[in-house]
Order: C-alpha cells, then sequence, then structure tokens
C-alpha cells in the first residue's frame, strides 16, 4: 500500500489554464491546501462549500454555500453565502458574504467587507477598511471599520471606482491588480520630428550702464514654512467646529502632532485619529460637521504628499 497522497478528481470538475493561473470549477466541495504551481486564478463551486487552507493565493473564490478560511491566505474577492474566517492571515482585496461574515481569532488585511450581517470576534485583529453591513458591529480590536461614503469622504476616493476596482461593482468584475493598470497604460505618442530653429538675427548688445551704489538690505523676519502654515489654518479650522467645553480628544491630539511638525507620526496615525472622532461623536450622540471631514482629508492629503524620511 502507497504511503503517497492521492489526488482525486471526481467527474465533472472543469479545468481551464488562464493567463494569470488556473481556474478549477466544481459542483460540490472543494478544498484547497496549498497553491497549485502557476498560480490559482479561481475556484468556484457551484453548488457546495469551498475551504481555504495553508499556503493559497488566489483572484477569486466563489462559493454558493460556504467559504471557509484558515491559512495564510491571500485573494482578490471572496465570495459565499456565508464566508467565515476562523484563523490564520487574511489578506484580501474585498469579502463579499450574500448573507454573512464571521471574523475568528484570525489577522486580517481587508481592503472591504460587505455583507448583512457582519460579525467579529474578540480574537480578530488587523485591518479592514470599510465595512459595509446591516447590523450593528460590537466593540472589537479592529482599524477601519469605516462605511463607504465616510470612507470615500475621507480618503478622496471615487466609492463607484472603489468598488469596481474589488471586483462589487454593478459590472461584478473581477478584482484589478497592478499588473492589470499597467496592461492597460496607453502607449506613449511617438516623437514627431523637431521642428528646424529660425535662424537668429543679432542685434548689437547695448551699452552698460553704471551700477547703483547699493543699498543696505533690511532686516527680514524669518520666512514662515507654507506647509506648516497650510495644516495649522486647516487644523484650526477643525477647532472651531468645537465648542471650548467639547473638544474631542483625536482634534486636541492632532493639532499637537502638527504644532510640532511630528508630520510622519500624523501620517501614521491619522486612520486612529479619524475613527477615534468617528466614536467621540457616536458617544455624544453629535453628527460631525462636513467641514470636519472635509478638513481632515485634506490634511491627510497634504501630509501623504510630504517627502518625509523614513
Amino acid at each position: 500500500m502507497s504511503d503517497h497522497e492521492k489526488l482525486v478528481i471526481p467527474s465533472g470538475v472543469r479545468f481551464e489554464t488562464r493567463k494569470k493561473g488556473l481556474v478549477i470549477e466544481h459542483a460540490g466541495d472543494i478544498e484547497i491546501r496549498g497553491g497549485p504551481g502557476g498560480g490559482l486564478a479561481g475556484v468556484t463551486s457551484t453548488g457546495g462549500s469551498i475551504t481555504l487552507a495553508g499556503d493559497v493565493t488566489v483572484g477569486t473564490a466563489t462559493a454558493h454555500e460556504h467559504l471557509n478560511v484558515n491559512g495564510e491566505v491571500e485573494a482578490g474577492l471572496l465570495r459565499a453565502a456565508a464566508v467565515n474566517v476562523t484563523g490564520g492571515n487574511l489578506k484580501a482585496k474585498a469579502v463579499h458574504g450574500l448573507e454573512s461574515v464571521n471574523l475568528g481569532a484570525a489577522e486580517v488585511q481587508v481592503d472591504i467587507i460587505q455583507s448583512p450581517e457582519v460579525v467579529i470576534g474578540p480574537k480578530a485583529k488587523g485591518r479592514v477598511a470599510v465595512i459595509e453591513a446591516q447590523n450593528d458591529l460590537a466593540p472589537n480590536a479592529l482599524k477601519g471599520g469605516f462605511s463607504l461614503k465616510d470612507f470615500a469622504e475621507f480618503t478622496g476616493q471615487d466609492p463607484d471606482r472603489f468598488l469596481n476596482e474589488r471586483g462589487l461593482g454593478e459590472d461584478g468584475g473581477e478584482p484589478t491588480t497592478d499588473e492589470d493598470e499597467e496592461d492597460d497604460d496607453e502607449p506613449e505618442p511617438e516623437a514627431s520630428e523637431p521642428e528646424e530653429p529660425e535662424p537668429e538675427v543679432e542685434e548689437p548688445e547695448p551699452e552698460p550702464e553704471p551700477e547703483p551704489e547699493p543699498e543696505p538690505e533690511p532686516e527680514l523676519a524669518a520666512p514662515v514654512d507654507p506647509v506648516y502654515a497650510s495644516l495649522m489654518e486647516n487644523v484650526d479650522r477643525i477647532v472651531g467646529c468645537y465648542d471650548d467645553d467639547e473638544q474631542p480628544p483625536a482634534v486636541g491630539q492632532l493639532r499637537d502632532l502638527l504644532s510640532k511638525q511630528e508630520y510622519e507620526v500624523v501620517r501614521d496615525e491619522i486612520t486612529n485619529l479619524w475613527n477615534n472622532l468617528l466614536k467621540f461623536h457616536q458617544k455624544k450622540g453629535l453628527r460631525i460637521q462636513h467641514q470636519v471631514t472635509t478638513t481632515f482629508n485634506t490634511i491627510n492629503s497634504i501630509v501623504r504628499k510630504m517627502e518625509l524620511p523614513r
């Protein structure tokens, strides 16, 4: 009797080779314990469930019933009636549960989770930028967790494009990758022949005028850094949206960091500061002003465009 593992391929399984790797489709359950050589572009169970375990990289995984994740999984889009991330590490552009998404004791890095019901366990950690759910989320340790509307206002991104790039738009396409964007680049136009320059006509040089006596230069005040001035002007605009006795701690912390020119700290912590500001408003039952949202986004854009030492 052989000690080797047996590979059983049931009838009805469809294999297809694409540029991005292998595509597997089956009506029953599928369990993937590791990525095949050449890459795995897609896995589809048209009538059953999918389990992703071990070290797996997949473009799109779609199951009719459950999609269970427990391993080192990197994916573009995970979609099923119920998506259950029970352990391991998951990095994905999008997770779409038609009925529910359940995050257990796992570490996740996900751009968006979209489902009528999202359950986040106490041992789930990592970051989910956007969570679109109909139920109230329990307190959790995840970073981010913005609604799509707030995230779009905060980052300045177009929400429809954000969804389309992750396979959740109306067109229902696959998530795009950096390679896709490179392929879509238009070729540069061919250089045209340079025009011949017109002949230059030499003009007589004027006689030099006598140089005037130099006047003593007045003492100038030290120049003000325009970036610093712009940042302080914007943060003061946020401060002005609140009464003195209702200043959110996150706003005071942001102003303190900017006044000390701790731009790298602001860049790393601005998402957490925004998240804490939202929680302050939720706790107080106050509606956040539109000017606060847009000005936070302005500060985020300025800091991210600065060239900071690392």
